[in-house]
This record gives structure tokens, C-alpha cells and sequence, in this order.
């Protein structure tokens, strides 16, 4: 007697279909994820059924393009369970959003100073032995009576010069 299949039974991959997730059978609704059929629509549909889900199982799922002959395939991932290749390209995913994201400010802020016309700094700021110290308290979680002191060099005797439109 064959047992009732979950909706998360894996494939060979740990990916799920989206319809297993949802509770499609199969029906004339199911949703292809191949993307030459793959639209804006298609996967906003497939965020929305993934925000349908629970809070537990939907911190877990995300979306993720697979490379898989010439255009990849998008599938529900449970990021938890992913083999090591996927685990790097949902990394690199993340850490190439995050720098996309920060170049686009940059290039903002760039446009808006030279439209408003605003000049930067053109001095240049020169210093010798510059010593950065901080003082840091650790407390324990539970009490805060025993705490410790500790005093953390960041900069030792640095000398150099801060040039102008150089301050990064």
C-alpha cells in the first residue's frame, strides 16, 4: 500500500514544485516553471503562494534561478536543505543584489550633486600618527553587574593624506 505523498516529497535536487507546495494537483492550473513561458506574472504568483504559506515553512522557501542549458529554471528551494552549488549561487544572488544596489545609490547621489551644482571639499586633509582607541564594556546576559572593560586599538601611529572627492 503506497503512503500519501506530502507536499514537500523532494525531487533529486531538494526542490519542490510549486503546485506541491500549494496544494495543486496537477490540475490545469499548475503553474510551469520553465522561464520561456516564465513572465513578471508568473512570478509574482509564485511570491504571492509563497506568502500564503506559513511563517515557518515561508522563511525557509525562496525562489531560485538554477542554471540549467541556456536559460535557468526558476524553482521553490527550501535554502535550508540546498546542496552546495545552490547554496553558492543563492549567496552570490545576494551579495551581487547588495552590490547592484549600492552602485545605483552612489550613481544617484553622484547625479544629484552634479545637477545641484553643489562643490565638494577641495582641500586636502594630511595627518600623522593618528591613533584610534575605544573603550568596550561586555556584559554577561544575565547580570550586568559583572562586566568587563576593554580598551581596542582600531588605528596605531597612521600617517597619509584624505584627498579631495576621495572619501571612501
Amino acid at each position: 500500500m503506497a503512503e500519501p505523498s506530502s507536499p514537500f516529497d523532494k525531487t533529486s535536487s531538494n526542490s519542490w514544485s510549486l503546485s506541491s507546495i500549494i496544494g495543486d494537483e496537477g490540475g490545469a492550473d499548475t503553474i510551469e516553471n520553465d522561464l520561456g513561458d516564465h513572465n513578471d506574472e508568473e512570478l509574482q504568483l509564485q511570491w504571492g503562494a509563497i506568502e500564503r504559506l506559513p511563517t515557518r515553512r515561508r522563511l525557509r522557501l525562496s525562489l531560485l534561478k538554477l542554471p540549467e542549458g541556456e536559460h535557468g529554471i526558476m524553482r521553490v528551494v527550501d535554502v535550508t536543505q540546498i546542496e552546495a552549488v545552490e547554496r553558492h549561487l543563492f549567496i552570490e544572488k545576494l551579495v551581487k543584489n547588495v552590490e547592484e544596489d549600492n552602485q545605483k545609490l552612489l550613481k544617484k547621489l553622484r547625479e544629484r550633486i552634479r545637477r545641484v551644482g553643489v562643490k565638494l571639499p577641495t582641500i586636502a586633509i594630511r595627518y600623522k600618527n593618528l591613533s584610534v582607541d575605544a573603550r568596550c564594556e561586555g556584559l554577561t546576559r544575565g547580570c550586568r553587574i559583572n562586566s568587563r572593560e576593554a580598551e581596542v586599538s582600531i588605528l596605531k601611529d597612521v600617517s597619509g593624506i584624505l584627498k579631495p572627492a576621495r572619501y571612501n
